[in-house]
C-alpha cells in the first residue's frame, strides 16, 4: 500500500466512533447543500502541536516564482488547534492543505491537480458565504481546519515533524506545485464547483445526479482501473452481534432475536455500488451512517455472514466523489497533464483564472 493510502487508513481507523459518525452525517449534510467534505488523509489539527522535529537535509536548488494572484488573496482560517481564526495568504493555505492531503513525493502532475481542486474550495468559500461550513461561519471564518466539516491541513511545525529529513525536499515541491498553478481554479458557468476529493474509490467515482440527486453534471462516474485492481482497497471485517448491538445502538434483546446476522442487507445502492441504505429487522441506516458507526472506511461493502460474525467487505478510502487521488498518482505516473486529470474527473468544469 503506498504512503498516503496508508496514512489515510491509519488515521481513519484512529478516529474515535463519534468522530467517524459525525463525519459521514455532516458529509451527507454538506453533500445536499453544495459543499465538499473534508475527507484528509492524514490527521488533523490536534488539541497541541507535535514536537518540533529536527530539520535537515539539502536545500533544494531553483527558485520558485512567487505565486502572485494566490499571494494577494487572504483567506480567513479557523485553527482548530489553536482555537483562533488567522489570515492567510491563499498559497500558503493551499500548500498546507496539499500537505495533508498527499505525499510530498507523489508525481508533480498530481499535485498540481489537487493544489488547482484545493484551491477551488478555498475560493468557493470567500466568494460564497453561503457555501461555507456551518463551523467556519460560527468563527467568522471562511474555513476551518476540521476533516469533518472542511478540509485539515498541516501546519509549518507540523510539516516539520511529519516530513523530518526531507522536510526541505518535500515543501519544496509542495511550493512548487502551488506556484505552478498561481490563481487557477475549476469553474462552472461561471461559479467555483463544488470541488470534492476522495483518497481512492472504489473502481468508479462516483456521479453525483443518480447518488446525490443533485444537478452537477460535471461530478461524474469516472472509471479507476488502478483504483479497482488495488488489492490494498480492498478490507475485511468481522463483527459479533454483541459489537453491532453496540456500535449501531441497539439494545442486547434485538441481537438475541433469530437471524440476527442474517437480517442485515443492503437494501439500496448506487451504480457504483456504494450502499445508500441497510436494514435489519426494522431498523434502517444510510450506507454513509453504517459505515461510520462500523468504523468502515468506506461504504462500498459488501455483507455476508458466517456462523457468528456479520462479515463486511469494503473496498475504496472516502466517500468516492470527485478525484481520486490514488488514481490521479497513477496517471500522473504514466505521464497526465494536471489540466488532463483534471478534466477527465471533473469534466464540463473550465480550467481558468481565478483572476478573470
Amino acid at each position: 500500500m503506498n504512503a498516503h493510502l496508508r496514512r489515510f487508513r491509519d488515521w481513519w481507523m484512529r478516529l474515535d466512533i463519534k468522530v467517524r459518525v459525525g463525519y459521514y452525517l455532516i458529509a451527507a449534510f454538506l453533500l445536499v447543500i453544495g459543499l465538499p467534505s473534508g475527507a484528509a488523509e492524514v490527521a488533523a489539527a490536534t488539541a497541541k502541536a507535535p514536537p518540533q522535529a529536527s530539520v535537515s537535509g539539502p536545500v533544494p536548488t531553483g527558485p520558485i516564482a512567487v505565486p502572485v494572484q494566490d499571494a494577494a488573496k487572504t483567506i480567513r482560517v479557523y485553527d482548530m488547534a489553536s482555537r483562533t481564526v488567522q489570515p492567510v495568504a491563499l498559497n500558503q493555505y493551499v500548500e498546507n492543505v496539499l500537505a495533508a492531503q498527499m505525499s510530498p513525493t507523489s508525481p508533480m502532475n498530481a499535485l498540481e491537480a489537487a493544489a488547482v481542486v484545493i484551491r477551488t474550495y478555498a475560493v468557493r468559500a470567500i466568494n460564497l458565504p453561503a457555501a461555507q461550513s456551518r463551523e467556519a461561519q460560527q468563527q467568522h471564518a471562511d474555513v476551518s481546519t476540521s476533516p469533518v466539516t472542511d478540509l485539515a491541513w498541516l501546519t509549518e511545525l507540523q510539516q516539520q515533524n511529519q516530513f523530518k529529513g526531507q522536510y526541505n525536499a518535500d515543501v519544496h515541491r509542495l511550493q512548487e506545485a502551488v506556484s505552478l498553478t498561481d490563481g487557477i481554479v475549476l469553474t462552472y458557468k461561471r461559479q467555483p464547483i463544488v470541488a470534492f476529493l476522495t483518497a481512492a474509490s472504489a473502481g468508479e467515482t462516483r456521479q453525483a445526479t443518480t447518488s446525490l440527486g443533485k444537478n452537477l453534471p460535471y461530478l461524474k462516474a469516472v472509471k479507476c482501473p488502478a483504483d479497482a485492481n488495488s488489492a490494498a482497497l480492498v478490507q475485511t471485517r468481522h463483527f459479533t452481534a454483541a459489537q453491532l448491538a453496540a456500535d449501531l445502538n441497539l439494545s442486547a434483546k434485538t441481537t438475541h432475536q433469530q437471524g440476527f446476522l442474517q437480517s442485515f442487507t443492503v437494501t439500496a445502492r448506487d451504480a457504483q455500488g456504494y450502499a445508500l441504505q441497510v436494514q435489519s429487522q426494522g431498523h434502517s441506516w444510510t450506507g454513509q451512517d453504517f459505515a461510520a458507526r462500523l468504523g468502515l472506511p468506506s461504504p462500498h461493502m459488501a455483507l455476508k455472514t458466517t456462523h457468528s460474525t456479520l462479515v463486511v467487505t469494503t473496498k475504496g478510502l472516502g466517500l468516492g466523489y470527485g478525484m481520486s487521488l490514488h488514481q490521479a498518482v497513477a496517471w500522473a505516473k504514466i505521464g497526465q497533464s494536471w489540466q488532463a486529470l483534471l478534466h477527465t474527473f471533473y469534466p464540463g468544469a473550465q480550467i481558468q483564472s481565478d483572476a478573470t
